[in-house]
């Protein structure tokens, strides 16, 4: 049987759900954090506007370690905690593995593949967006391209008129795995960086080069943001800062 279909398993995902989330909350208990142009979604949260955040897919776990993060007094500065968000993950599979294992964490869901495909999910969207609750979105999800913006999630933007912030995150003690996302699980005893990127919006009536240049700016900027968390952690731990497996 595949990853895949072992993940769709009911009563395995009831065992992985929660033994993933405690060990995220391990090391997040573990862990320091430091947070690079913080100003960015702070500068937002005080207008009282609502944003889509948007980070590599194979960078979830340590976005899953933001929201315990905003509780330290640093890190809320930049992040209220009372600004709230809810994270789009998709209804099957490891989705839903993923989906019980956030709500653990604290962090509410909605349930929809590709954003605007699901009627149901971008209805939610909307809703929390207009309500000020911003929505973190993996930006190449649900499979790929690898490090590559979704246009379900351009065409998101253009909808809500919502801005799309680029995030980056790292950890100095983490592990590869060979999947397509290259996802990365932090592990303990680190620290954990967060790089916020310029924001981006997407005009509603764009033809069809202007939209894909938006898109390709997105990636660009996320990639940016991805590498300049990388290039910190590594200056934390020197050269042998990951670990792969």
């Amino acid at each position: 049987m595949g990853t895949k279909r072992l993940l769709a398993v009911s009563w395995l995902q009831r065992i992985l759900a929660p033994a993933f989330a405690l060990y995220l909350r391990f090391v997040w208990r573990t862990s320091s954090v430091e947070l690079y142009h913080p100003h960015i979604p702070r500068d937002f949260f005080d207008r009282k506007e609502a944003l889509i955040a948007c980070f590599w897919h194979g960078r979830l776990a340590p976005m899953l370690l933001f929201w315990p993060s905003v509780k330290k007094e640093h890190v809320a500065e930049a992040w209220p905690l009372a600004h709230r968000f809810r994270a789009l993950v998709a209804p099957r599979n490891e989705g839903l593995l993923f989906n019980g294992m956030i709500r653990r964490l604290g962090i509410e869901t909605i349930l929809g593949t590709g954003g605007l495909r699901s009627i149901s999910a971008a209805r939610q969207i909307c809703e929390s967006l207009r309500h000020g609750e911003s929505i973190f979105f993996a930006a190449d999800a649900p499979r790929g391209p690898v490090f590559e913006a979704s246009r379900e999630l351009i065409r998101l933007a253009q909808s809500t008129g919502a801005p799309l912030l680029p995030i980056g995150c790292a950890s100095t003690r983490r592990c590869f795995f060979n999947t397509w996302d290259r996802f990365l699980l932090p592990l303990p005893f680190g620290k954990l960086v967060y790089v916020f990127g310029s924001p981006l919006y997407a005009e509603r009536n764009l033809d069809l080069k202007s939209f894909e240049e938006t898109r390709w700016e997105l990636s660009a900027r996320l990639n940016a943001a991805m590498e300049n968390a990388d290039r910190i952690a590594r200056n934390r731990q020197g050269d042998d800062y990951s670990v792969r497996g």
